[in-house]
């Protein structure tokens, strides 16, 4: 594993009416994402997230995303509302399968073509989210 203190970020973070959003600049390895869910854990203070993954999609292992779902569910206390924006094909599919391996009690993820899709949905009867999670 690389020494993540030293990688450079190629996302942003930001709290929009209580959602915190991370947007990647591009694709993610398994090493940057981790070190997205350690910020977001560190900051976030509602249950309701979005990973917005539109500018280069994921590229990833079966193996890889299963690992970041279990590094997720260590990081991230129920009940949480998770939205995935994927508008490339292949990286929706791959959201689906992380969407199967990351199923948790208490525990909403869905996966969305837009921003705007995914944003109704986490407002839409919003829950009572303490935790985070991805």
């Amino acid at each position: 594993m690389h020494n993540m203190e030293k990688m450079e970020k190629n996302y942003t973070l930001e709290i929009v009416d209580d959602v915190t959003v991370v947007r990647f600049f591009i694709k993610p390895g398994p090493d940057e994402i981790r070190m997205s869910i350690d910020e977001v854990a560190a900051i976030s203070a509602s249950g309701l997230r979005l990973w917005d993954l539109s500018a280069g999609g994921w590229d990833l292992t079966t193996e890889e995303l299963e690992e970041i779902a279990d590094y997720a569910k260590i990081k991230f206390l129920p009940p949480s509302k998770v939205a995935i924006v994927a508008p490339e094909d292949l990286s929706y599919g791959l959201s689906r399968i992380y969407e199967a391996v990351r199923k948790q009690e208490n525990l909403q993820i869905d996966i969305f073509r837009t921003e705007q899709e995914a944003l109704a949905w986490l407002r839409a009867q919003s829950e009572k989210c303490s935790d985070t999670m991805l």
